[in-house]
This record gives C-alpha cells, structure tokens and sequence, in this order.
C-alpha cells in the first residue's frame, strides 16, 4: 500500500520538514562550509557567467544521449525553458548568498524533480557533470595554481553537497 504525504506548497516546504535557520546552519557546519568557500564561489562569478552557455549545452548533450532522461524532454519548448532554468541555476552556484531564498529554490526544484519522477541516480548523475565540468573551467582558470583551483573546486563541491541533501 502506498504511503500518501500531504501536500506541502514548495516555498513553505523548508518550515514543513524543520529546515529552519539553526539546522542550515548545522549542516553548513558538518561540510565545513565557511565564509572563505561563500568568498570563493563569488570569485566565480564571472568564470560562470562566461562559460555558462557552452556548460549547460554539453550538460543537456549529455542527458539526452540517455533515454532515461532523453524522457523528459520530448518537447522542445520544455527543453529549451529547462535550459534556461538549469543557467540560472548554474549561474546562481555562485552569487554568494546560500541563506533561505537559496534554499527555497534548490527545495522548489527538487520538489520538481519528484514530480517529475527523475531518477536518483540521474539527479547525482547530473551533479557529477558539473563537477567534471567546472574542474577543467577551474584548472585552465587558474593554470598555475592549481591549489587555487582545487580550493575553488572543493568550495563548489561542498555547495553541491549541501544542494544534494536538501
């Protein structure tokens, strides 16, 4: 028998499952989230912006190459909103400010993401891609330096996993 959960609307979603102030901020504490990483992600900025267009086509080249995910975007209307949608997602990684509108919005597209039946798999699958992605955006960024790159990267990836548990 199926387990039926009442329906939470998702910018109320973050008070409905006890996601408030003092438990983010725990969990920014256990990854070891800090100012210095919110600082590094800003000097991303301009690097996303950048390359934001080029990212997001090869991340969407990707996923349709699956026909598991491929699924999703029979439409092409659909495909090019949810592009849109995945660079302003892309782009907002690295605005600084990872307080409750952020996590409003990360909680509004994982609620989609139900919704919509994607796989988990698929949804780390996706995050993996970024990561590839912006690896090799970082060390040609910061060739040279590439303890640079890495506390960048490693910044973007304690972001990510702060995304992933919400």
């Amino acid at each position: 028998m199926a387990v039926t959960r009442p329906r939470v609307q998702p910018d109320a979603l973050a008070d409905a499952i006890g996601l408030g102030a003092e438990e983010l901020d725990t969990r920014k504490r256990f990854l070891e989230f800090s100012e210095d990483d919110v600082q590094r992600l800003r000097g991303m900025y301009d690097l996303t912006q950048e390359h934001v267009d080029e990212v997001i086509e090869a991340f969407y080249d990707h996923l349709l190459a699956f026909p598991e995910t491929a699924a999703f975007f029979r439409d092409p209307r659909l495909l090019e909103y949810v592009k849109g949608r995945q660079k302003e997602y892309f782009i907002r990684l690295t605005q600084g400010d990872y307080e409750h509108d952020y996590v409003t919005d990360r909680l509004r597209l994982g609620s989609i993401h139900e919704q919509i039946g994607l796989p988990v798999r698929s949804f780390l699958g996706m995050y993996a891609f970024y990561l590839r992605q912006v690896a090799a955006l970082l060390l040609e960024e910061h060739r040279g330096e590439p303890e640079r790159a890495f506390e960048a990267f490693h910044s973007l990836t304690k972001l990510l996993f702060f995304d992933i548990g919400l």
